[in-house]
């Protein structure tokens, strides 16, 4: 009996052996494998990762961690984001930094140019344009005397430049008004600074010069008024002139005759040296000052004192002044008809109300073979019966006009002055020598345009 019950007592050791036995030491539970009793741990107990589990195997004892649980897979692969997101953000906030940009500086307006109800506006960019390419540039304006200069009381002209030059006309001002201009930049950064004001005014077109004549030491302009210009205004005109050869034509180089009063629009007796080219050039004014004319190129020269392509030229509507300095002296001037006109020619005094002598000239017209059309040497002119004056209808053609002293050398008849025969015999003065001018002008429509 002893030796069955040992052998049984054994067989379950044996049993219990081969079955195996789990034993979890943090819990003291015990799973019995095959026929005894199994106690499970609780969900939360098998997978705590901290407790190991003891798997008794025959004599052996072996340790291994617990099966992952799903839900702390998913804890770790958050955590790992996170932590990836804060390493991310740390580069960010420890690398070194680029510049930030910034609105650009202001540029400087170099030159205002004024013209006719316009000023065009040059500027340089800005010194730094804080990190940002110029994209635009703003331009503003306002009247120079408005007694509101506040930001509301310009006129913004937005992306008034956004290619090529630096540079842009603005248009639709008030001639004779002045006004401020200013420039902005635009870049990605946003809009900089305005620049410092600068002001001009637009103003009248120019006169313009139709005809130039050559005289002795003199020259003679006419004009006509610029077209904003009405014969109702007062107007007066400035008249300028310069030696063509001069290196340097600034405006402070040139000599000025002051102003003209209107209608006069011609100016006699520029006193210039004889052979030397000159520029001349005219300019109106009335509340304000006009542009100055394109300048025009003459030779103040002795007239000729034979008929040859070398005489001297009269452009019609503007006088030629010149001289009888000697007995024989004889001028020649020479003028063209683009088609046919009526043309009236006289001789005056070199000057209104000049008193020195004038020659008693006498006139002859040509035609381009020389042959006299007309001889006079008195007019019908108030205060001037000793000039000449010829009225011709003519073709066109090329004319030619010969002055001269009506009495050259000649005698008076003989006296027979018995209280004082010392004069008998006696001559007139020998010759009336003295300046003059020459008028060519059309009396209907013909001609537009003469040779000057």
């Amino acid at each position: 009996m002893r030796r069955i019950q040992m052998r049984n007592t054994l067989g379950i050791k044996l049993a219990w052996a081969r079955r195996g036995v789990r034993h979890d030491h943090d819990t003291s539970k015990l799973s019995v494998l095959g026929r005894g009793v199994r106690q499970d741990p609780s969900p939360n107990d098998r997978h705590d990762r901290e407790r190991h589990k003891l798997s008794v195997l025959g004599s052996g004892v072996r340790r291994y961690p617990d099966t992952p649980n799903p839900d702390t897979k998913r804890a770790r692969a958050r955590r790992g984001v996170a932590q990836v997101l804060v390493v991310a953000l740390l580069a960010v906030l420890v690398a070194p930094q680029s510049a930030a940009q910034s609105p650009p500086e202001a540029p400087v307006v170099t030159q205002v140019t004024p013209g006719t109800a316009e000023v065009v506006v040059s500027w340089q960019a800005p010194a730094d344009t804080g990190g940002s390419a110029v994209v635009a540039y703003d331009l503003r304006w306002i009247a120079s005397d408005a007694a509101d200069k506040s930001a509301a009381g310009w006129t913004v002209l937005d992306s008034f430049w956004s290619s090529g030059p630096l540079s842009g006309t603005v248009t639709g001002l008030v001639n004779g008004v002045g006004y401020d201009f200013a420039v902005r930049a635009v870049t990605a950064a946003g809009d900089g600074a305005w620049s410092a004001a600068v002001s001009a005014a637009p103003r009248d077109s120019a006169p313009t010069i139709t005809g130039v004549s050559e005289g002795e030491g003199v020259l003679s302009v006419v004009w006509s008024a610029p077209p904003e210009v009405t014969d109702t205004e007062t107007v007066f005109y400035n008249v300028r002139w310069i030696r063509s050869d001069a290196t340097d034509k600034s405006d402070g180089n040139w000599t000025e005759s002051g102003s003209l009063p209107y209608p006069q629009r011609r100016w006699l007796g520029i006193p210039l040296d004889n052979g030397a080219s000159h520029d001349v050039a005219v300019q109106a004014q009335t509340d304000h000052l006009s542009d100055w004319s394109a300048s025009v190129s003459a030779t103040p020269a002795d007239a000729p004192d034979s008929r040859s392509g070398d005489a001297g030229s009269v452009a019609l509507g503007v006088a030629a002044s010149a001289e009888i300095s000697t007995p024989s002296d004889e001028d020649w001037f020479k003028f063209e008809l683009s088609r046919p006109a009526v043309v009236m020619l006289r001789t005056s005094d070199p000057f209104a109300g000049a008193t020195n002598a004038h020659p008693d000239p006498e006139c002859a017209l040509h035609d381009s073979n020389g042959d006299v059309i007309a001889e006079n040497n008195d007019s019908f002119y108030p205060n001037a019966k000793q000039h000449c004056l010829i009225v011709r209808k003519l073709d066109t053609g090329s004319y030619f006009v010969r002055v001269r002293s009506y009495r050259p050398n000649q005698n008076n008849p003989p006296t027979n002055n018995q209280n004082n025969p010392s004069t008998n015999n006696q001559q007139n003065p020998p010759t009336q020598k003295g300046a003059y001018l020459l008028h060519a002008s059309m009396v209907e429509p013909g001609a537009t345009q003469a040779t000057a």
